[in-house]
């Protein structure tokens, strides 16, 4: 994979996640210089995950996420 650090190609690997994703961790990092990166889609927040598990149908008592758009 490239890495921007190194301007070149590394090898990368996935570190322990502190976040609870296990081998579903979207982070990488460089094995030269430690530079970290994302790879694919970032996975659902497990606590996000267990909060749709347990509501009732339809989602209530989800409270969707906001989108701030700027003003043109």
């Amino acid at each position: 994979m490239y890495c921007s650090t190194c301007d070149d190609e590394r090898a990368f690997e996935q570190p322990p996640c502190p976040d609870g994703h296990g081998g579903e961790c979207p982070e990488r990092v460089c094995t030269e210089c430690g530079a970290a990166v994302f790879v694919g889609a970032p996975p659902v927040a497990p606590a996000l995950v267990a909060a749709r598990e347990a509501a009732p149908p339809g989602g209530a008592g989800i409270i969707p996420r906001q989108v701030k758009r700027a003003v043109a």
